[in-house]
């Protein structure tokens, strides 16, 4: 009986690498990080014995509360199972990308936040060029993550997985059934696989959206589905068709935010309004900034914190802040504290990022050689 991806699991080189990915950044300073490592080499060949023998078994979750952007219970799992959740994250991504739309832009490679914006507003600025008026179709999945069937995962998966790698198929039963979320319903947060079923889930939604409906100016950004159209009617109808089809293939359900409203309220999505002529922040985001900038302030006056460190801990916003048009808004934060520097001369605000913008060109560049070789 072949079982060619479940060999995949338990290969030396995926393993490998899939433990130095869990160690990237501060998570390898963690107690159990560092117990790992001492034994890394005999820890990491049992764990490749355990899955090839199959007796390896998932162990329980730890649990932690984020309060930004929104309060979350996140579960996430012990360290060596995160390793063998990376080795499968890799096998469903190789299956599952050239499936996947190319409007559909969370937790894939080349594609982010950044770009769904861009697209999102490109689709509002083509349609009322060409149709003289737009109305958006916003659809929001009420608490996606806690909320999809594990049953339906299972057989969503089973339609591209071939029927005989039996060994893969149970590993990712196994990955399913294991999550804390009560009453059969729900993916931890923090388990690397969660971000691929919650894509495949919500693929059918795009399947449906493109391939059966024809939806053209259709975006979604894992459980935010943004969709423009000429007419307030056909918004409507779209809207009342996919909530049909989540309510009764998918046993999902919208939530207060899935609306009808014209192009010219703007978008809120994704940490941003958007506009036809300009993109800014959202009103919480701003006012996070200001509170955090408060504590940071306090700390570089007692001198808990040094100018350089404040600087660094207020770079990760301002990478957020300035894909938006959002220059003045910066001057008036960061006037009270002189030793934030804002500005960059590299990356005007509103702009693509050095790196976006290498990636683009890059990719404009192919693009027209195939169009004329």
């Amino acid at each position: 009986m072949p079982n060619f991806l479940y060999e995949e699991m338990y290969s030396a080189a995926a393993t490998d690498d899939s433990y130095k990915r869990t160690q990237k950044g501060k998570k390898k300073y963690t107690k159990e990080a560092i117990l790992y490592d001492a034994c890394r080499e005999t820890n990491l060949m049992e764990l490749r014995s355990s899955i090839r023998d199959r007796t390896y078994r998932p162990g329980k979750y730890g649990f932690m509360i984020v309060k930004e952007p929104k309060v979350r219970v996140i579960h996430y799992p012990k360290l060596q199972d995160k390793v063998v959740q990376f080795n499968a994250h890799r096998i469903l991504k190789r299956l599952y990308e050239p499936v996947y739309v190319d409007t559909t832009y969370a937790c894939l490679e080349g594609r982010g936040t950044y770009d769904a914006i861009r697209k999102i507003q490109h689709n509002m600025r083509y349609v009322k060029h060409k149709y003289g008026d737009a109305w958006i179709a916003k659809l929001d999945l009420r608490k996606y993550y806690y909320s999809i069937d594990r049953e339906v995962t299972k057989q969503l998966y089973r339609k591209k997985i071939p029927k005989d790698e039996v060994f893969f198929l149970e590993y990712l039963d196994m990955v399913v059934d294991s999550s804390p979320e009560p009453d059969g319903k729900g993916h931890p947060l923090g388990n690397v696989c969660s971000q691929d079923f919650g894509n495949i889930t919500g693929n059918e939604i795009d399947q449906f959206a493109i391939r059966y409906k024809h939806y053209k100016y259709y975006v979604r950004y894992m459980d935010d589905i943004i969709m423009v159209f000429p007419t307030k009617a056909e918004a409507q109808t779209a809207i009342a068709e996919l909530e049909a089809f989540v309510s009764e293939h998918l046993h999902l359900e919208t939530n207060e935010k899935t609306r009808v409203f014209p192009v010219a309220q703007g978008v809120k999505t994704l940490g941003v309004r958007i506009y036809i002529t300009h993109i800014l922040l959202q009103d919480k985001t701003i006012q996070a900034m200001k509170r955090r900038m408060k504590e940071i302030d306090r700390k570089v006056k007692a001198r808990e914190m040094s100018e350089k460190q404040a600087q660094n801990e207020v770079n990760s916003w301002l990478g957020h802040a300035r894909h938006t048009n959002s220059f003045k808004l910066c001057q008036k934060i960061f006037a009270p504290y002189p030793y934030i520097k804002f500005e960059d001369k590299n990356w005007r605000f509103g702009d693509r990022s050095p790196k976006e913008r290498t990636r683009y060109e890059a990719k404009t560049k192919n693009k027209k050689e195939k169009e004329h070789p």
